[in-house]
This record gives structure tokens, sequence and C-alpha cells, in this order.
């Protein structure tokens, strides 16, 4: 299973279900927002810890399969975007600065929010 978000001309998202053939299992109307659109997917199945998706704009496709970092192409295939070969892990940075961590991580995780 594979789902695509996919921004329209009017500025509008959809979402597609996509079969293993590659043919459209589902689809959605057109929602107001990227984030209205993955709600929707959200409420008829999508999980993005465990699913393939991309995002299509008109300039560009962006992957995303668990656990690996999104690639970014232009229309043609040609990646513009590769993934970040090392990520700055931001919580261990902050707990090695005790005076500045005031509150604990469960905390500092749900401030995030």
């Amino acid at each position: 299973m594979h789902w695509q978000f996919v921004l329209h001309s009017s500025g509008s998202w959809t979402w597609r279900r996509l079969a293993g053939d590659g043919s459209i299992d589902q689809a959605s109307p057109l929602h107001d927002d990227y984030g209205r659109a993955v709600t929707a997917a959200v409420e008829n199945g999508f999980r993005p810890a465990i699913h393939r998706w991309t995002v299509h704009t008109a300039q560009s496709i962006t992957q995303y399969a668990p656990g690996c970092m999104p690639i970014k192409s232009d229309l043609q295939g040609n990646v513009i975007q590769r993934p970040i070969k090392r990520v700055l892990n931001l919580q261990a940075v902050l707990s090695a600065a005790p005076a500045r961590n005031a509150n604990p991580p469960e905390q500092q995780h749900e401030s995030q929010r």
C-alpha cells in the first residue's frame, strides 16, 4: 500500500491510497490545506510510521518510507535534496546541559506539541 498527497493548482490538497499494482484504491475530495488532507487520510487508515507515502507538488515529489530520510526529486526524477547523513539529536544536546534543561524530557516533548 502506498499513499499520495497531491497539491492542486487551486491550492487544495487530496490524498490517494494506491493498491499494490499502482491503481488508485481510494481518493479523497479536496481539502483546504495539507494538514486537513493528512488528518482525513489518518481517519481512512494512513499510518505514516508504517506506510510509504509521497507528496506531489507542481515542482517536486518527496518520497517518505518508514525508517528512512525523505528524498525530494524534480518531476523528471532528478534528486534535488538528498537525505542528511548526520542528524543532530537535540534531546542529547539539551540533556548534556542540565542547568538549561529545567523540565524533564517528557514535559519538553509535551511543550513542543
